[in-house]
């Protein structure tokens, strides 16, 4: 029989287990670090998902934003109407009208809410006025 040899340090006989699993660890590790990032990069707080949120809100907001910068410059045309350099008489009596709460029997009042095309809210609170006597 052949005698056994005895091992010298360093040397391996066969499958090392641990030194397959040294070598397979770093693999593993940068597997799941991409999939972590990857996840985190399409459903975290500021992935994808949460851009296109974003992207709609911002649409959204320019849109109401449109909508009150209309009504401010409206309103800025009919408060440039009662300056004294460019007294509008008739923007002058409705405006006396409306806020005195006067109206002369046989009148037709339109509210401001009611003209097409005109924001809302730019004629202040209206009510029906009452009649002269």
């Amino acid at each position: 029989m052949a005698a056994s040899v005895p091992m010298v340090r360093g040397e391996t006989r066969g499958f090392d287990l641990k030194r397959q699993l040294q070598l397979s660890a770093w693999p593993v590790l940068a597997a799941l670090l991409t999939i972590y990032f990857g996840y985190y990069l399409i459903y975290g707080n500021r992935g994808l998902f949460a851009h296109f949120r974003l992207e709609s809100k911002v649409e959204t907001a320019r849109t109401q934003l449109d909508a009150v910068v209309a009504k401010l410059l409206d309103c800025e045309l009919r408060v440039n109407g009662l300056k004294p350099e460019s007294l509008d008489l008739d923007l002058l009596e409705e405006r006396a009208r409306n806020v005195l709460n006067i109206g002369i029997p046989g009148d037709q009042i339109v509210l401001g809410d009611q003209v097409p095309g005109m924001p809302p809210g730019c004629f202040g609170s209206l009510q029906p006025a009452r009649a002269l006597r």
